[in-house]
């Protein structure tokens, strides 16, 4: 029975509604729909200004006034730490792009909102940002009152002269610059937040250095920040690697290596084993599977770096050691490695005569100390590359690049420059080839050279580059 009520109660309030008449006043408007046209993907280079004009397709009305718009990118590592980074509020995109170059694409955001409508488009947008100082050779000039960088880009084919000088137009180099690195390394936090993930680019002079922005060349680092505690006096010399493939610095002579654990930043010197003192020359011999070689001005001997410490110590004589490796009495020119990097090679100079000596190492013991013999120049050569696939090195002598045999003894000129300019910096391409700066008193040149498969000079795959001032140091860039 109650049933039958509910039953009956249902059907009068159906009937009631039946009956009642909507009587509001409503008006209907068609919506002014927008497809936003442009396109899919674009490429641009970090630094240009970037153009780009949509066209809006409005359903019923061509009237933009009721529109506002928003160009942004989104920005980061990962999907969470991502944001968006507004570039303009404009219809059209008209600005310089300076987000980091990077492998894969940025996703660009272009809003339109319709204050009519209340609704909001979008249109996202795959933009790759890529640098014209990605993959090359960098070229530290001396240019008279202040030095310069240079960068060749082997991808293109061109060379960007003046690169520093124009990216930090108020922040000129010192004209005492001494190198420029580039070094592969997994990342570094500095003092001041920036990371460099992978290649390490750096500028040092007599009293500091810059590390520089590797997408913009800008010097966006102080030398100084890469230390815990910044050393005095600051005098740096060398940047380098050891055989763990950190990075290591000298400075006033000692050296420092960074500390993963510790914000990635150089700690305290090291310190010799044996408490004396050492003053480094600025160069390293080091390989993958045995000890790292330095060499001490001080007192005149090989020092090696001691594994997962901080302290370098000195060779303890061996009978069935050629030399003796705390007696070196000539001037280091060159410490490299050679042959598959097992060995690893020094190249000094006797004092007060013309000639040199080529002191052997095996994976970081002493082999052999042999009087260069045969090596026009040897001498007077500024620059030094040591094959690691063949036993063989090549240093420049006034206008010539010699090929020295190692187990021959002996040298070879390889190629000749043209009269009057002279060799001022060389460094390998790998296994392939060379990369050589010349100077003729007006005009540097650098020369990429091709290796044949017996390590002589490959003639038709010669290029070179003109226009630079004095070249003092080259370092690949990838």
């Amino acid at each position: 029975m109650k049933s039958l009520h509910l039953l009956l109660a249902v059907m009068l309030l159906l009937g009631l509604s039946a009956c009642y008449k909507d009587k509001g006043n409503y008006t209907y408007h068609n919506i002014n729909d927008i497809a936003i046209e442009t396109s899919d993907t674009i490429t641009t280079t970090y630094g240009d200004t970037l153009h780009i004009t949509p066209i809006l397709h409005q359903q019923f009305s061509d009237d933009e006034s009721p529109l506002s718009f928003e160009w942004s990118v989104l920005v980061g590592t990962s999907n969470l730490d991502s944001t968006y980074q507004l570039l303009s509020t404009t219809r059209n995109l008209n600005m310089p792009i300076t987000v980091p170059s990077q492998s894969d694409y940025y996703a660009l955001f272009y809003r339109v909102h319709n204050s009519a409508t209340d609704i909001t488009y979008t249109k996202i947008i795959r933009m790759a940002v890529t640098t014209n100082y990605q993959t090359g050779w960098l070229a530290l000039e001396q240019s008279g009152a202040q030095d310069d960088i240079s960068f060749i880009n082997t991808v293109q084919n061109k060379v960007y002269h003046h690169t520093y000088s124009h990216a930090n137009p108020g922040n000129p180099m010192p004209a005492s610059a001494t190198g420029v690195y580039n070094l592969d390394i997994p990342a570094f936090q500095s003092s001041n937040g920036t990371v460099h993930k992978s290649s390490f680019t750096a500028a040092l002079f007599a009293n500091g250095g810059y590390v520089l922005d590797v997408k913009s060349m800008k010097a966006d680092v102080d030398y100084t920040q890469l230390f815990m505690n910044a050393p005095q006096p600051v005098a740096p010399s060398f940047l380098g690697l050891d055989l763990n493939a950190e990075m290591t610095t000298i400075n006033n002579g000692h050296l420092y290596r960074r500390v993963m654990s510790k914000e990635n930043t150089f700690d305290n010197a090291y310190t010799m084993a044996d408490s004396s003192d050492y003053q480094l020359a600025p160069m390293n011999a080091n390989t993958s599977n045995s000890t790292t070689l330095y060499f001490d001005v001080l007192h005149h001997r090989f020092l090696k770096e001691v594994y997962k410490t901080r302290l370098l110590n000195k060779f303890t004589p061996q009978t069935w050691y050629s030399f003796d490796p705390s007696n070196v009495p000539e001037q280091p020119l060159a410490l490299g490695i050679g042959y598959y990097k097992y060995y690893q090679y020094g190249v000094f100079k006797v004092p007060d005569m013309d000639s040199c000596i080529l002191y052997s190492y095996s994976q970081g013991t002493p082999l052999k100390r042999t009087v260069m013999h045969n090596s026009p120049g040897v001498a007077s050569s500024q620059a030094f590359v040591f094959s690691t696939i063949r036993y063989q090195l090549y240093y420049g002598a006034a206008n010539f690049l010699y090929l020295y045999d190692i187990q021959a003894n002996s040298a070879a000129p390889v190629y000749t420059f043209a009269a009057g300019e002279t060799i001022t910096a060389m460094m390998a391409n790998g296994t392939t080839g060379m990369e050589v700066a010349t100077y003729n008193g007006s005009q540097g040149f650098v020369y990429s050279f091709a290796f044949t498969s017996t390590g002589e000079i490959d003639d038709t795959q010669t290029t070179r580059y003109e226009g630079f001032d004095k070249i003092i140091s080259l370092s690949y860039k990838k």
